[in-house]
């Protein structure tokens, strides 16, 4: 069974919607931020997508977390099903980056 390309978010649970609905939350820019954070220049960043990245072959696909450092993306991405998970995933890549830093004197 085929399901929607298209969510919009009921809190943290995403909904299927029509590309119209879709198009009012890709507007607004903080309504799609999951986590942010800042290590000294590396952002991690998780967001939702809107758009099902299963293209509909199995769960929806639709929470990323990606790594950029000063602007440039470090080609670390991860991708979830779930709000929960996003959180999660989000804070694992924060932990892992926060224990590979070295300390400068």
């Amino acid at each position: 069974m085929r399901h929607s390309l298209w969510y919009t978010l009921r809190g943290h649970t995403p909904v299927p919607c029509n590309m119209d609905e879709a198009d009012r939350l890709l507007r607004d820019a903080s309504a799609l931020q999951v986590a942010l954070t800042d290590l000294d220049g590396v952002v991690v960043s998780t967001v939702f997508l809107v758009l099902d990245h299963g293209y509909g072959d199995g769960p929806p696909v639709l929470f990323e977390t990606m790594v950029c450092s000063h602007g440039e993306w470090c080609g670390e991405q991860r991708r979830y099903t779930t709000w929960p998970d996003a959180e999660v995933g989000h804070a694992a890549v924060v932990a892992r980056l926060e224990g590979a830093r070295v300390p400068v004197d």
